[in-house]
């Protein structure tokens, strides 16, 4: 198979429905609302575009921009693998109590909340810690301190992880309005 049906692939990967919260719940938002999945993945770009644009202000934007696609990737791309098989292991996904028809609607939007934020959770910090693997390499933050660019690493992360989460929760709200 060619470069091109590889990336292909990988693409159609991306999107099948899956319990994949790789990089800040984008797959979840999509299968709830594919507009907020569209405004959802340009504010994760736009807010760590915007963060290491002022940690490095001499690297064109042009570089950071590529790099950030590059780190939003290979996130996603092992969010796909990785964090479905943590989510088995800890089994809190939704399905799971669904089998008891004695189950109530309070108690299943308990547990899908529980569920979606120990998900949202480990994709956080299987995020920083790749991203971060990521973006020691690039030739702009390599001269920085490690300890420092994890530090800036968690940090435009959890701005990423909030504006997604109050996509959710706003699509969560207009889905039950």
């Amino acid at each position: 198979m060619n470069l091109l049906g590889r990336a292909l692939s990988v693409l159609i990967l991306m999107f099948v429905s899956t319990n994949a919260f790789a990089n800040g719940g984008l797959p979840i938002i999509f299968l709830a609302n594919t507009y907020a999945f569209v405004i959802g993945g340009i504010l994760i770009l736009v807010i760590e575009i915007g963060y290491l644009r002022r940690v490095f202000p001499q690297t064109p934007i042009k570089e950071i921009a590529y790099c950030v696609l590059k780190l939003n990737f290979w996130s996603t791309m092992a969010g796909i693998v990785v964090i479905p098989i943590l989510i088995l292991i800890f089994q809190l996904d939704p399905i799971y109590f669904l089998v008891d028809s004695k189950t109530t609607k309070s108690t299943m939007t308990l547990v899908w909340w529980a569920s979606f934020s120990l998900d949202l959770l480990l994709a956080y910090i299987a995020t920083v810690f790749i991203e971060f693997k990521i973006l020691k390499r690039s030739s702009f933050a390599a001269s920085c301190n490690s300890k420092v660019l994890l530090r800036h690493v968690w940090t435009f992360n959890l701005l990423s992880y909030i504006v997604l989460v109050l996509i959710v929760a706003i699509t969560m709200w207009v889905l039950i309005e």
